[in-house]
């Protein structure tokens, strides 16, 4: 029970209203220490009882670990810290020397698991790291003081420390990273079990040529092997590289066990060719980043031999949700190796020795648990084949026009100067590019307040105040506030003249491709992603896709292919909603329907079928936003506050827009509730390809829950329908893939076979869907030529549906697939 007074004299918490021993078992091989006891501790006399307590005994008992009267639970610290306070050093160092007496007299426990950082540093005064730090660019070293959770810390040659986050962390950032925690507490588990995985690091990076050939037998007698290469690029972690250039190979690790790596030089990489050059069977090589190793291994060998398997990828598919997918995060998940990022430099061979063969222990483990899940399938068949199509979009790039892409940025910048200039002068304090001094100043003009749900470094949610885009459009439109415009139009002059510098000095866009949430494919660097179709800034109108020209400009043309309403109608099919399945069997464009639905007046031109490229040419953007904006708002659970704060819709109309919605679509909301049910009920969703996402707490993750239908669906049917199978399929026309944008892909054809190629792509994109039951989604195919340029080149900027250029340019080739219907009906199987 709780004991009056403090512990001593000395001690910063001397005047704390009590004293919190450990309890437990003496026979204990696991110890769970906390940091100090907060007030419901206090009051019953136990650590851990409180809400933090909870979490920690439910978890433990969910990975089969010992309750209370089987371990040892205490604290650093044994006296009260109100709670948001940070621990007195000296109050960590008064209570270490009972802590160890506690210890001492737990005579069989070899299993420490530490809670929160301050546990941590009291026995190894190192940082705790709740993920890997990000380290642009190499510029600075490593940190030899950190440790990152989930990675064994060896106390002596007996015991094994193992940290984790504190449960009263996860209950702050929501439960986001609970499944960390689960797979912290399991490992703390096992290793108190006499389960855990050491091993004793065995490695050479000095062999000679006769060890070389005989630990790649070794390799060949294994079928398997864990391989890491380094080169001479330092310019980005190895998970972040592209293969955008070749760099020279200075080492390559392999390894055929955990705990042995075989470092072979430069000069010995074609002593490897066994390896890579077999014809049968074929030899398994794990790698995390596949994309890297064999692009620069694929200019010595060629690579038809292995069958490859990327780590990140299964990682990326078992956990989608984690908050940092690096190299690091993913071995504190697959393995038991202990923190060495931290030794790149200090050690450099022991540091690429576990890398090698930590990346083979990973594999392994996680061939097991894709397995468990049902995710093997759509690894092999979506995942790894999907690498070679990604690379080759990074390291062949997307050709530049390079001079139109500088007098668009000269003329931006120098309208944006003048701007400049005029805001200087009116409002010298007042900076337009300090969202905070913006919102200073927009209060005092009485305009309300904008809030929206930020992450907190602790991982929280916060609500704080915004003022970005969406806000500024609100207070140009509802309050017609010109400053605000102003802002608006500077931001966007800005943000113009930036996305045409995307160029390297080759001339051509080098973007990294990288996985997202739910199969989402993002390019960085540049960020193709976002570049927008049309800017209009001070009575001029920039288009920076037109930077984005063919391979081969003078004999080339640009096909882009975009799926119509891509998410609107998965989620339709899903729902099994009859408006929307029949507006997709009439080839209707959907948005345009809600346009007329919501604004009461026409979308399309008079006596213009309803498809997407006959619009009004004089509807407002704000207006084509909200019948774009408003259905997936009503899909994503979004409702009436999205089509206010975000759209600037009136009150009442919103609630129109809102009912309206729901009345004519009345499958909607009993697909919400399925989804909320399935979610709660097993802590992930899996959608009909069978990839999963995880929400560990439904309550804060709703509008995801509601969006997964529409969004992960939509990014495996991109991969199935449009990358994978065109990349392939488009070397028949000398053709292949620049680009691809949310849920389009952008294409280089020589002009003498686009109209071939446009067939090819259409049936490919519109084909069957096997996991849906052969339902397809319509697809929109532009083409961008001499013709149809507004800067003597071919780009992507300048495109213009197929069936207009068709009408105007050139007549259309006789189909030879016949799979697509004149009428757009219903396709046939």
């Amino acid at each position: 029970m709780s004991k009056p007074g403090p512990l001593c004299h000395k001690c910063p918490l001397r005047n704390a209203p009590g004293v919190v021993w450990g309890v437990g078992s003496p026979n204990a091989r696991l110890v769970v220490i906390g940091m100090a006891p907060a007030q419901d501790e206090i009051a019953l006399g136990e650590p851990f009882s409180g809400k933090s307590g909870y979490l920690l005994e439910s978890t433990m008992r969910k990975v089969g670990g010992p309750g209370r009267d089987r371990r040892y639970t205490t604290n650093v610290v044994k006296c009260f810290v109100e709670p948001g306070r940070p621990i007195p050093a000296g109050a960590v160092s008064c209570c270490a020397p009972l802590m160890h007496k506690e210890l001492d007299m737990l005579e069989l426990h070899d299993t420490i698991l530490t809670l929160g950082g301050e546990a941590f540093h009291a026995f190894t005064r190192k940082k705790l790291l709740t993920q890997s730090p990000m380290r642009k660019g190499h510029k600075k070293p490593p940190d030899p003081n950190v440790w990152l959770r989930g990675c064994p810390y060896p106390l002596g040659s007996r015991r094994r420390l193992i940290p984790a986050v504190h449960p009263a962390f996860l209950l702050r950032q929501g439960l986001k990273d609970i499944l960390f925690f689960e797979r912290d507490l399991d490992r703390a588990r096992r290793f108190a079990e006499g389960e855990g995985l050491t091993h004793e690091d065995v490695y050479s990076y000095s062999p000679s040529g006769e060890e070389v050939q005989k630990y790649v037998q070794e390799c060949i007698r294994a079928g398997e092997f864990g391989l890491d290469i380094e080169t001479t690029y330092a310019e980005a972690d190895e998970e972040e590289r592209v293969a955008e250039d070749t760099h020279k190979i200075t080492v390559v690790g392999i390894s055929h066990r955990p705990g042995s790596c075989l470092g072979v030089p430069a000069d010995m990489v074609g002593l490897l060719a066994p390896l890579f050059q077999r014809r049968d069977p074929r030899l398994r090589c794990y790698t995390y980043n596949w994309g890297f190793d064999g692009y620069h291994l694929g200019k010595i060998f060629d690579m038809e031999s292995v069958e490859a398997f990327d780590v990140m990828k299964s990682f990326y598919l078992i956990y989608p949700d984690a908050q940092r997918h690096d190299l690091a995060t993913a071995l504190s998940w697959f393995t038991d190796l202990p923190y060495h990022k931290n030794l790149q430099f200090s050690q450099p061979d022991l540091y690429n020795a576990r890398d090698t063969w930590g990346v083979l222990e990973a594999g392994r483990n996680a061939v097991k648990e894709m397995t468990q899940l049902g995710l093997l399938e759509l690894f092999w068949t979506s995942e790894m084949p999907l690498v070679q199509v990604m690379s080759e979009m990074e390291h062949v790039g997307v050709n530049c026009d390079v001079r139109q892409a500088q007098k668009i940025e000269l003329t931006c910048y120098k309208l944006l100067q003048k701007y400049e200039e005029f805001w200087n002068a009116k409002m010298p304090l007042i900076s337009w590019t300090s969202p905070q001094q913006l919102i200073v100043m927009f209060k005092k003009l009485g305009l309300p307040v904008q809030y929206k749900m930020r992450i907190a470094k602790d991982k929280s949610r916060k609500r704080t105040e915004c003022c970005d885009e969406e806000v500024l459009e609100l207070y140009r439109d509802a309050h017609k506030s010109q400053l605000a415009g102003l802002v608006l139009f500077m931001r966007k002059l800005k943000k113009a003249a930036d996305f045409t510098h995307i160029y390297s000095s080759d001339g051509r866009a080098h973007a990294r491709y990288m996985d997202q949430r739910g199969g989402r494919i993002q390019a960085k660097e540049p960020d193709l992603q976002n570049i927008p179709e049309e800017l209009e800034a001070g009575g001029i109108t920039v288009l920076p896709r037109t930077i984005i020209i063919p391979d081969d400009p003078d004999n080339d043309v640009i096909i882009s292919a975009d799926f119509d309403a891509l998410e609107f109608y998965i989620y339709g099919y899903a729902c099994q909603d009859e408006a929307i399945l029949e507006s997709r069997r009439k080839g209707e464009y959907i948005y345009g329907l809600f346009y007329k639905e919501i604004f009461k007046k026409p979308f399309f031109e008079e006596g213009k079928p309803p498809k997407k490229w006959y619009r009004r040419k004089d509807i407002p953007a704000w207006e084509l936003l909200v019948a774009k904006s408003a259905p997936l708002g009503m899909l994503y659970g979004r409702g009436v506050p999205s089509l206010r704060s975000g759209l600037g819709v009136p009150h009442s109309q919103a609630e129109r827009i809102y009912n309206e919605f729901h009345r004519e679509h009345p499958r909607v909301r009993p697909h919400h509730t399925e989804l909320t049910l399935q979610a709660t009920r097993t802590g992930y969703l899996q959608d009909f390809f069978g990839r999963i996402r995880r929400f560990p707490n439904p309550r804060m993750s709703h509008n995801e829950i509601l969006a997964f239908t529409g969004q992960t669906n939509g990014a495996d049917i991109l991969r199935t329908r449009a990358l994978l199978p065109l990349h392939r399929g488009l070397r028949d026309f000398s053709a292949r893939l620049l680009l691809t944008v949310h849920d389009s892909v952008a294409i280089s054809c020589p002009r003498r076979l686009m109209h071939g190629c446009v067939e090819y792509v259409r049936d490919t994109m519109e084909a069957p869907i096997p996991q849906m039951k052969n339902y397809w989604i319509p697809c929109t195919i532009k083409l961008g030529t001499k013709e149809t340029s507004s800067t003597g080149m071919p780009n992507w900027g300048d495109v213009v549906p197929y069936e207009d250029w068709i009408a105007q340019y050139g007549t259309q080739r006789t189909r030879t697939t016949g799979t697509l219907q004149a009428s757009a009906g219903e396709r046939p199987v």
